[in-house]
């Protein structure tokens, strides 16, 4: 978004929307990480192996 319409991009920086939109973005990853965790934890895997899978 910077370089295709940064006046927008600094509107939104200085409103703090850009900070909400990159929380719920980072909420939605964390959601992810912890399913993709969960289905790995199911199959068996532990923790730490689970965690180390879904990195790569």
């Amino acid at each position: 978004m910077l370089d295709n319409k940064p006046i927008e991009y600094v509107a939104m920086a200085l409103s703090g929307e850009m900070q909400a939109y990159c929380d719920i973005e980072d909420d939605m990853v964390k959601g992810m990480f912890g399913t993709i965790v969960q289905g790995y934890l199911k199959k068996g895997y532990n923790r730490t192996t689970a965690e180390m899978i879904n990195l790569y």
